[in-house]
Order: C-alpha cells, then sequence, then structure tokens
C-alpha cells in the first residue's frame, strides 16, 4: 500500500470520528460545570486530567477520580 493511499484513508477516518466543533465545545462547558459544582461546595479535586473525565453516548462529560482530596475551608 502506497503511503499516499495510507494517508488518505487515515483522513478518511478522522473525518468520519471526528466530533464536531459544537460536541467539542459542549464537553468542555460540562467539564467546567463540574469544577463550578465542586468549587462551590469548596472542594478541591487535584486531579483533573481527561484519565478522570468520562464521556456517555450524548458526548456529556462527567468528571470522576478516586475521591475529592479535601475541603478548602472548613464548612
Amino acid at each position: 500500500m502506497s503511503p499516499r493511499l495510507i494517508a488518505s484513508r487515515c483522513c478518511q477516518l478522522l473525518r468520519a470520528t471526528a466530533l464536531a466543533v459544537e460536541a467539542l465545545l459542549r464537553m468542555a462547558v460540562d467539564a467546567a460545570a463540574g469544577l463550578e459544582y465542586l468549587a462551590c461546595r469548596r472542594i478541591v479535586h487535584r486531579d483533573i486530567a481527561a484519565r478522570n473525565c468520562l464521556v456517555d453516548a450524548q458526548h456529556a462529560v462527567k468528571l470522576t477520580g478516586p475521591r475529592p482530596a479535601g475541603r478548602v475551608f472548613a464548612a
């Protein structure tokens, strides 16, 4: 298989599986909303990373992790 054909097939695959910009923005907003929720409760997560985000079939993002590390201030 020629390098040109491989590159063409890779581009086709990327186009077929790529998320729309709107979906990516919605995912970013979901992650930010999760962080806002934790901040309002004065909780520090300490491990925000892509590995701690779950994405469902509708592309909604949920923050996960071992557990929140603790409160910033005593409530």
